[in-house]
C-alpha cells in the first residue's frame, strides 16, 4: 500500500471546478508551479483551504481555461493521485 503523500480537495469554483493541493511540496512541484507547465497558483484566504484546516497547503488550480490547459491540469492531478495523493470533495 502506498503512503499517502497529500490531499487534493475538489470544490466548486466561480464557473467550474477547482483543486486545492496539500501535502508533500516536492512531489507537487514536479507537476505544478513550474514555468514549463505554467499551472498552479497560490490563493490567499481561500475559504475552502481554511475549512480543511491543514497547514501543508501548496497550491490551487481550476478548470476555467482552454481545453488544452484543462487537460494539462487533469493530467497533473492524475499523476499526483498515482503518487499517493487522496481526493476529497467539498461543496459550497
Amino acid at each position: 500500500m502506498k503512503k499517502v503523500k497529500g490531499l487534493i480537495l475538489v470544490h466548486p469554483s466561480k464557473h467550474s471546478i477547482a483543486f486545492d493541493i496539500f501535502g508533500d511540496e516536492n512531489t507537487i512541484k514536479k507537476y505544478f508551479l513550474r514555468s514549463e507547465y505554467d499551472i498552479g497558483y497560490v490563493v490567499e484566504g481561500c475559504s475552502f483551504v481554511k475549512a480543511i484546516n491543514r497547514k501543508d497547503y501548496v497550491c490551487s488550480e481550476d478548470l476555467e481555461h482552454t481545453e488544452s490547459v484543462n487537460l494539462q491540469v487533469m493530467e497533473a492531478i492524475l499523476k499526483l493521485a498515482k503518487e499517493g495523493f487522496e481526493f476529497t470533495v467539498m461543496e459550497k
